[in-house]
C-alpha cells in the first residue's frame, strides 16, 4: 500500500513538473527572433528599473545563444555591438551610411528587415521622416515580394 501512495506521489510530482515546464514554454519566446526582440520578461514588471535590467540581461543573453546556431541572429548580435562601439565614440552620424553598406552586402531576410528598422529609426532619430519613410517603404517592398 505505501508503495502505490509513493509511486502515486511521484507521478503526481512528475505530472507537475511537466505542466510547469510546459506552462513555461508556452510564455516564453519560441524563437531566437523573439528572443532577441525581448525586452523585459516574467518576474520583471514595467516600472521597476532594477527588474527591467536583469530582465534585458537575460534576454541578450539568451539572444547570444540563439545566435550561436542561427547566422542571421548572430549577424543582428554583431549589429548591435558595432551600433553601441559606434555611439561610444561618438561617431553615430556614420551609422546610416554602414548600415545601407549592410543591406548591400546580404539577401537574408531576417538581417535585412533588422537593418531597415534601425535605420528608419535612426533617421527619424536624426529628423529625417523622408529616409526613415524610404527605408520602411524598402521592407515593406521586400517582404511583399517574399510573399507572393
Amino acid at each position: 500500500m505505501a508503495t502505490r501512495h509513493i509511486v502515486s506521489i511521484a507521478a503526481a510530482a512528475t505530472l507537475a513538473a511537466g505542466l510547469a515546464c510546459g506552462a513555461s514554454a508556452i510564455a516564453t519566446p519560441t524563437t531566437g527572433a523573439e528572443l532577441a526582440a525581448t525586452t523585459w520578461s516574467q518576474g520583471a514588471e514595467p516600472g521597476h528599473a532594477e527588474g527591467r535590467a536583469r530582465a534585458g540581461m537575460r534576454a541578450r543573453g539568451g539572444a547570444r545563444i540563439a545566435a550561436m546556431r542561427d547566422p542571421a541572429l548572430a549577424a543582428i548580435v554583431n549589429l548591435r555591438a558595432i551600433e553601441r562601439v559606434y555611439r561610444f565614440e561618438k561617431r553615430e552620424g556614420e551609422l546610416p551610411e554602414y548600415l545601407r553598406s549592410v543591406l548591400a552586402r546580404t539577401q537574408d531576410p531576417t538581417v535585412r528587415n533588422y537593418v531597415n528598422f534601425r535605420l528608419a529609426r535612426i533617421e527619424m532619430r536624426d529628423k529625417d521622416a523622408k529616409g526613415a519613410l524610404e527605408a520602411l517603404e524598402r521592407g515593406l517592398e521586400e517582404n511583399l515580394q517574399r510573399l507572393q
